[in-house]
């Protein structure tokens, strides 16, 4: 890994939030003064949160910067950011939980509560309230990183090239190929000393989880400019919905809604609109007629039968473009039902040959069933016979083999059985030469 200039060491991060400590039981920085379970206070972007020491190493409570500064952000949101920057949560013994709950940092009823250190909460809040820039690092600066997956792999990490999630920022440190870090934990090669490890559960977003330094003893800067360039490009910052939000459309909906009905019958309106002008412009004529020329009654008559002539043919077109419109509706509705009629007929039948299909299908594997059955029976009564048939071939030959035993037994024993003489020995001895 290239060296890191001074610079970074000395130059504080441009997100990172300015943090005072307010301590209900001061005490140092120093790991021998922390005494287990010691409260205080820490100030989190302008927030007091409750921290506890807690084996040796102060951990804040995750509820509290969750209900305080995250408010806006989902649990679900929250969870899965904490996992993909490998941020680790400690749960508190049920002594650290009351302590808490003194503290009110939680509520009463409150069961268990997770713990993350001070660095981890302010790479939390950092990546969801923090601006997404890149950390200052120099120009050729490149981490020197490795992962475990499969056969393993080393290569380099240039956070220069690092400017989307898919970009290809790693170089191979054997093939000099480079890839995307969701692309990186699948490459690996065989080394003589490489030891295969089955990948536990990668996926192309754990590459957070996999990925690591090569050298474990880095220096702090280092450490936190790496943890800042994997907290990058590290979801989106959907905020949660609030209850009231869903009020603000409403006006819009009944507006819509109000086009709506107005779209539907864009002439009735204007019809009646011009019939009340008509009327009213009559109506004026004859009060004006009235008036002026009374001593005329009868131009007043036919101007009068002229008008009504006029105001009822108008009412006749009314009626007519009312009546027209009723029957296109009914048309309309009735050929709405008539294709809601041929597509539930049509749906009818492809269930009922869909139906069909698995009854049939259902009739060949029970006849299937049955025929295998019957062929397994056959082949059970077939091993039977021939099994009884063997058993008595067998039981023929041990009877035979027995009655050639006793036969053999009974011929050695009259053969080897000595014979006594009773006085009547027709024996006799050979004659011997003189």
């Amino acid at each position: 890994m290239e060296p890191i200039s001074a610079p970074l060491a000395s130059r504080p991060e441009a997100s990172s939030p300015p943090h005072s400590k307010r301590d209900v039981s001061p005490f140092s920085s120093s790991g021998a003064s922390l005494k287990p379970n010691q409260v205080s206070e820490t100030s989190l972007y302008g927030v007091p949160i409750v921290s506890l020491v807690i084996d040796g190493q102060e951990r804040l409570c995750l509820a509290q910067i969750s209900n305080t500064l995250l408010k806006s952000y989902s649990y679900n949101e929250i969870h899965n950011r904490r996992v993909a920057l490998g941020i680790t949560c400690v749960q508190c013994t049920p002594v650290q939980l009351e302590i808490l709950r003194r503290a009110g940092a939680m509520p009463i009823s409150s069961r268990r509560c997770g713990m993350i250190t001070k660095r981890e909460a302010e790479r939390l809040c950092k990546s969801f309230l923090g601006a997404h820039t890149p950390p200052k690092l120099p120009e050729n600066f490149a981490f020197d990183v490795l992962h475990e997956c499969a056969w393993g792999c080393r290569g380099n990490f240039i956070p220069a090239r690092y400017n989307s999630s898919r970009a290809k920022c790693i170089k191979c440190a054997y093939c000099s190929m480079y890839f995307s870090p969701n692309k990186f934990i699948f490459h690996s090669h065989r080394t003589p000393e490489s030891k295969y490890t089955q990948p536990d559960a990668a996926n192309f977003n754990s590459w957070r989880r996999h990925l690591k330094l090569a050298d474990k003893q880095m220096p702090d800067d280092i450490s936190h400019a790496w943890e800042d360039v994997k907290a990058m490009f590290n979801g989106g910052s959907r905020k949660r919905t609030m209850p009231g939000s869903g009020c603000d459309m409403s006006p819009l909906k009944t507006q819509g809604s109000g086009h709506v009905r107005r779209a539907a019958s864009p002439e009735i309106p204007h019809k009646s609109l011009r019939l009340d002008a008509l009327r009213f412009s009559h109506a004026v004529v004859l009060e004006d007629d009235w008036e002026s020329q009374k001593s005329r009654p009868d131009q007043i008559s036919v101007s009068k039968e002229a008008e009504t002539e006029s105001a009822s043919r108008t009412d006749g077109r009314f009626h007519l473009t009312e009546k027209n419109i009723e029957h296109m509706a009914k048309e309309e509705l009735q050929k709405q039902l008539v294709e809601q009629m041929e597509l539930r007929k049509k749906m009818e039948r492809e269930f009922q040959h869909l139906k069909d299909n698995f009854q049939d299908q259902m009739k060949r594997e029970l006849s299937y069933r049955e025929e295998m059955v019957q062929q397994l029976q056959i082949v059970r009564d077939t091993l039977c016979n021939e099994l009884d048939q063997e058993r008595k071939a067998r039981y023929a030959i041990q009877q035979k083999l027995k009655e050639a035993h006793d036969a053999l037994h009974h011929f050695s024993c009259k053969m080897l059985t000595p014979r006594h003489c009773t006085g009547m020995c027709t024996f006799k001895p050979p004659l011997l030469p003189p």
